[in-house]
Parts: structure tokens; C-alpha cells; sequence
């Protein structure tokens, strides 16, 4: 009968009412849990019963059921805190954990209680990692997350970064007219073993540190000084003697990087460039002549003209002989050229044509095959080398000594040397010893070493400068030994550290050729920050350079897009890791795991995981934490109604025992 269903009606309430009771304690008790979020109980009706009735066919209901208890994922508020290793979700998403001592095991949370184990890894308070994307610096300077998401892991230290860009800008005097010294700052370096005093050698210097694949320190000094050329200044850019590694035994060691700096009148920078000289007054009768092409010398060369050190050109074809430079007057004096009568050869005026900047480096000039300690014997200089092997020894870099490095990585059918002039292959260098400095040399062409052991002679020689990526040009430096080993991307040296060296502009445009050359455009544009030629005493205005040395962490901050920047001791502030972040289409179907965790279910769908503030995810906030969603308020109103609705079960029972009581008692 009737009476009987109302019993379980009312101890279905009884027992749904406990339900939502521990719902709402446990809601309650995790008041102060951060990133918990509040769980509701929901009811439903239970299939009611059929019973006739004068209306034919109604239902009468038989009590509740529990329909649902989910949690409720709306936004908590945030909570600040001291430690940039406290994160809170600003959105939708989780953070993404993973148990280290469980394999496969992820697990998800809004809880950003976070902070680093003895291992480096971000953790949270039970030990389970946070995963996310390492980070790595591109050459471009920005920070790309690189590989595929795993455990974030912090370095304690920052390894050292070899410096690769460095800028110097300073006001040179436009009130200075001529030249400290009728000297070039290199002939001065050379002639004071890598010394140069002020006012005697050079109107202005500037200095600063870089930092090598090491971290060690090296000073690079910048040398200005007036030309007699208006609104033009030489430089000079060097580097310690001591420290140069490069392999340079003479007075030349330290040397970097060459070239003039012409100024607009307004004083601003009009071009960079080293000069060629091409014209000269051969006959003295005030016509400038065109060198014939081949015999155009460097200023170099220039500077190195005397009686001992005679220069043959042509000119027109006919052969003429400089034999003195004076830098006072800036003319050579030509051998048989006697205008006056006085039996003392004249000097004549010469120009100079624009030509690339110059930086030095280690060439090969020769071979001592007969081991006589010198390479000025037949067969031993280096006229040529055809270093492309296309049996053409007039190509670009090919004509006199070359580079070092061309002995490193030698074409399988040798290096073909000429060694007269002659423009054709005397023999072909078929090995290379790095360590003793040897090569061995094929004579015959079966491409068989027939001299093996030759010692190879070096010198500093100027050559035209690269250009990096920003198109600012490039010195090399040797802070280090050579390695002997090519690096292949840049083609030097393991050892060799290039350096983009900016004075406040760079050329419109460089186009880099397929012999290695570059064309470089005229129009240089300034920056910001530029070298000057104000009316004012000469000064540095600004420097700066790109590397570092080693450092320890000794900070860190989090962005809004959860991208983990490292403070170190060394001045870098590195982007070391991206937090990620995962949302679910049901989130509420998510397994409670415990430890304000939760594990995906089928119904909660399958994670979509990326980088905060995409995809649909939320950002990050650091110093904070994401309050628990729990409000005391409501929950006592709960508490209120779930203790009245269980009275009135509980009232239910008891009424209908005293109707079967009564029942009971009729048979009296």
C-alpha cells in the first residue's frame, strides 16, 4: 500500500539530504583551499508509480535521487603573495603536472602553488612537476620555445655568451683640422708595438670589455685621429696584444679592424670605408693618371713605400717606380722624375678611391720546401690560390696569400698554388697539419703527397671586411688558440669570434655575392645613437656590446603569458621556460584526484593543451594565487535548507509509523 512507499520516499530524502550535506562541509572545510572550486549537489525525481484513479491512469512519485554533484569552474579571485613562482589562471585552462615517480601520469590544477626542488624542476607542493616548453634565445634575440612540452626545469646558472655585436658611438671634434700623427694609427701600432699615446699618436680613444665563449673579459679600444681630408677621421680598432691568440708573432698582433669615417656637414655619419689608391700625377704635370687596372695599391702599401721597400705600378702601360710616401704632404716620390733639375726625384700628388673597410687576419704566404727558414725562394711565396677549384686564379681572394682557414677543410683533389704569378697551378697542397703547422704538397699531380712536412709561413694581412646579419661589418678575433676545425656555418675557425662592430649606421643595402664577395651601397643610414662630429670636445656618447660572462640565478619572473625569465648575477635576463596550460570541452566531468588535482575521463574530452593566451586559454598572473570559489555566505544558506528538507524527511517517517501504528491498532 501507499503508506509503505512513503517510508522510502522519506529515507530517500534522508539520504540524499546527507549527500548534499557532505557536498556542503566539504565545500566549507575547503573555504581557504587555493584553487578549489565549489561542488553543488543536484536532485532529481525518481520514476513515479502508476494508480488508477477517476481520471483513469495517474502517478504518484516514489522520493529522489541524486542527479549530479559537479564542480562549479568559475573564476576565483586572486590572491596576492611574495613568490613569482605563485601563478593563478586568469581565463579558462589548467596547469599540467606530472608525477615524476609514475610513469605517464598527468594530471591537472588551478592550484599554482609553485616553487623549485633541489633539482631545478618547478614543482608543486606534493612534488609533481610542471610542465611547459623550454625556451631558447634565436639569433634574431627572440625567446622561441623550442622541442616538445615536458618538465620545466630551471638552470641555476647562466653559461658565459660570447659577444657578437658591439656599438660605440662618440663626438669627434669638427673643431680638430689636422691629424695628431702624419703617421696612420696602424704604422704608429706597429712602430710602438701595439702602444699608442694620446695627442702623439691619436686625437681620441674609447674603450670597452667583451666577453669571450668563455666568459673571460677582453678589452676592444677604438683609436680616432684626423686626416687632411675635410670632415674625414681614420680608426683603428684593436685588442690587447697579450690577448690575441691568433697565431701573430710581430709587433702588428692585436690589430682588428681598419677604415675612414666621412661626415656630412652636418655632422653626421656619411659613409665608412678604407681607400685604394688610383690615380697619380706620374709626369708632375698637375694631371691626375689613372693606375692601370692590377696595380692600384692599398693605403697599406702606401704607408710601406722607401728606398728599401720600392712600389712598381703601371700607368699606361709603361712600368714607373715610387719610391718614398710622405704623409706631411700626402705625395710619392716617383724614381727618375726630376722636373727642377736638382738631381733629387720629385714627389707628385695621388688620390684614392673609396674602397671596403679592412679588418686583419692570419694569411698563408708561403712554403718553406727547402727548409731553409725562409719562403722567398722559387716555389715557396704564394702568388695565388684557387680556392673555388675552377683552375681561374683571378677570382675573388684568390690572387696573393689567403686565409688560414682554407687549409682546414682541403677539396678532395687538393688546393692548387701558384706560386710565380703566372696565373697557372705549380703544385697542390694535399694534406694539412694543424697541430705542427705542416702541410704536404702534391708536385706531380697523381694526387700523392711527394713533400710532406712542410712548414707554412704566416702574416697578418689586411683583407676586406663580411657583414653580419644586421649588416654591420665584422672583425675576427682569436681570444682563443685556433682549433684547426671549421665552423660551418660561418666558415672561420672554431676559435675565431666575429663581432658586428657598429659605429651608429650601416649601409642601405649589402648583398652578399656567390664569391664571397659583398656589394655594399654608398648610402650609409644613420641610428638614434650615432657617432657625431659636433663642435664639442671629443667624447664617447654611448656603448654597448651583446655578451656575457658566467652568472648564477638569483631571481625570477613570470610574464602574463607564462613565459619563466631568469635574473642572473651577470647582469642576462634569459627566457628559460613557457608554462602550458590545457582546457577540457566538459571540465566538470574531470576525476578528482586529490591534492587539488584532477585526471581527464572520457567525458571530460581530451586535453587541448598550448601557450597562455592562445587557443582559447587564459593568462597568467605571478605573485598571485586563485582563492578557492567557495562563498561562506551561500553555503550557510545551503546548510540551512539541507537541515530543514532533512528534518522534514525525517518528519515524514515518523507521521507515516504512527498511520501504521494506527493501522495496527484497529484490529483491537
Amino acid at each position: 500500500m501507499g503508506l509503505t512507499s512513503s517510508l522510502y520516499s522519506g529515507v530517500s530524502g534522508l539520504t540524499n539530504m546527507g549527500t548534499a550535506m557532505q557536498v556542503i562541509g566539504d565545500n566549507i572545510s575547503n573555504v581557504n583551499t587555493m584553487g578549489f572550486k565549489a561542488g553543488r549537489a543536484s536532485f532529481q525525481d525518481i520514476m513515479a508509480q502508476s494508480v488508477n484513479t477517476a481520471r483513469s491512469g495517474s502517478q504518484v512519485g516514489r522520493g529522489s535521487a541524486m542527479a549530479d554533484v559537479e564542480q562549479i569552474f568559475q573564476q576565483g579571485s586572486f590572491e596576492s603573495t611574495s613568490s613569482p613562482t605563485d601563478l593563478a589562471i586568469a581565463g579558462t585552462g589548467f596547469f599540467i603536472l606530472s608525477n615524476p615517480n609514475k610513469e605517464n601520469s598527468i594530471y591537472y590544477t588551478r592550484a599554482g602553488q609553485f616553487s623549485i626542488d633541489q633539482y631545478g624542476y618547478l614543482v608543486n607542493p606534493a612534488g609533481y612537476r610542471v610542465q611547459g616548453w623550454e625556451m631558447e634565445v634565436q639569433p634574431n634575440g627572440q625567446a622561441e620555445i623550442v622541442g616538445a612540452i615536458g618538465d620545466i626545469q630551471i638552470s641555476n646558472s647562466s653559461a658565459p655568451v660570447a659577444t657578437t655585436q658591439v656599438t660605440v658611438a662618440a663626438n669627434l671634434d669638427s673643431r680638430i683640422n689636422d691629424p695628431v700623427s702624419n703617421n696612420s694609427l696602424v704604422k704608429d701600432w706597429i712602430a710602438n708595438n701595439g702602444v699608442l699615446t694620446a695627442n702623439v699618436h691619436y686625437e681620441y680613444s674609447t674603450s670597452l670589455n667583451v666577453f669571450d665563449s668563455l666568459g673571460n673579459t677582453h678589452e676592444l679600444t677604438t683609436y680616432f685621429d684626423r686626416t687632411n681630408t675635410e670632415r674625414e677621421w681614420e680608426f683603428l680598432i684593436t685588442m690587447n696584444p697579450t690577448d690575441d691568440r691568433s697565431g701573430l708573432t710581430g709587433a702588428d698582433k692585436g690589430l682588428l679592424m681598419r677604415g675612414f669615417i666621412r661626415f656630412t656637414p652636418q655632422g653626421q655619419i656619411d659613409a665608412i670605408y678604407d681607400k685604394l689608391v688610383t690615380k697619380v700625377d706620374i709626369d708632375g704635370d698637375g694631371v691626375l693618371d689613372t693606375i692601370d687596372a692590377g696595380y692600384e695599391f692599398t693605403f697599406e702599401q702606401l704607408e710601406d713605400i722607401s728606398a728599401t721597400n720600392t712600389l712598381d705600378i703601371q700607368v699606361g702601360g709603361a712600368t714607373y717606380t715610387l719610391t718614398a710616401y710622405d704623409p706631411a704632404t700626402n705625395t710619392v716620390q716617383v724614381q727618375g722624375l726630376d722636373l727642377d733639375g736638382d738631381g733629387v726625384d720629385d714627389y707628385v700628388s695621388f688620390d684614392t678611391t673609396e674602397t671596403d673597410i679592412k679588418r686583419y687576419t692570419v694569411h698563408v704566404v708561403g712554403f718553406d720546401r727547402n727548409g731553409d727558414g725562409d719562403v722567398t725562394d722559387a716555389g715557396e711565396p704564394v702568388a695565388g690560390a684557387d680556392l673555388n677549384g675552377d683552375g681561374d686564379f683571378s677570382d675573388a681572394f684568390e690572387s696573393g696569400p689567403f686565409e688560414i682557414e682554407n687549409l682546414y677543410n682541403l677539396p678532395t683533389d687538393g688546393l692548387p698554388i701558384d706560386s710565380d704569378g703566372d696565373g697557372a697551378a705549380d703544385y697542390t697542397i694535399v694534406g694539412y697539419d694543424h697541430e705542427n703547422k705542416t702541410v704536404d704538397i702534391d708536385t706531380d699531380g697523381d694526387g700523392v703527397a711527394d713533400e710532406t712536412g712542410v712548414s707554412i709561413s704566416t702574416e697578418g694581412r689586411w683583407t676586406s671586411v663580411t657583414y653580419g646579419e644586421h649588416n654591420y661589418p665584422e672583425l675576427k678575433a682569436y681570444f682563443l688558440p685556433p682549433s684547426g676545425e671549421i665552423d660551418q656555418i660561418s666558415g672561420y675557425d672554431t676559435s675565431a669570434q666575429v663581432i658586428e662592430f657598429n659605429f651608429g649606421a650601416k649601409p642601405e643595402t649589402v648583398t652578399r655575392n656567390e664569391d664571397g664577395t659583398y656589394t655594399v651601397s654608398s648610402n650609409w643610414e644613420t641610428e638614434a645613437i650615432t657617432t657625431t662630429q659636433y663642435a664639442n670636445r671629443s667624447s664617447t656618447l654611448f656603448y654597448d656590446q651583446n655578451g656575457f660572462g658566467a652568472g648564477f640565478l638569483e631571481s625570477l619572473s613570470v610574464d602574463d603569458q607564462g613565459i619563466i625569465s631568469g635574473s642572473y648575477s651577470n647582469g642576462r635576463i634569459v627566457a628559460l621556460a613557457q608554462v602550458g596550460l590545457a582546457r577540457f570541452n566538459s571540465p566538470k566531468d574531470l576525476s578528482r584526484a586529490g591534492g587539488n588535482l584532477w585526471q581527464e575521463t572520457t567525458k571530460s574530452g581530451a586535453p587541448i593543451t598550448g601557450q597562455p593566451r592562445t587557443n582559447g586559454l587564459g593568462s597568467i598572473a605571478s605573485n598571485a594565487l586563485e582563492q578557492s570559489t567557495v562563498d561562506i555566505g551561500t553555503e550557510f544558506v545551503k546548510l540551512i535548507t539541507t537541515q530543514r528538507a532533512f528534518q522534514a524527511n525525517s518528519r515524514l517517517i515518523t507521521t507515516t509509523d504512527d498511520m501504521l501504528n494506527e493501522l495496527l491498532n484497529m484490529k483491537r
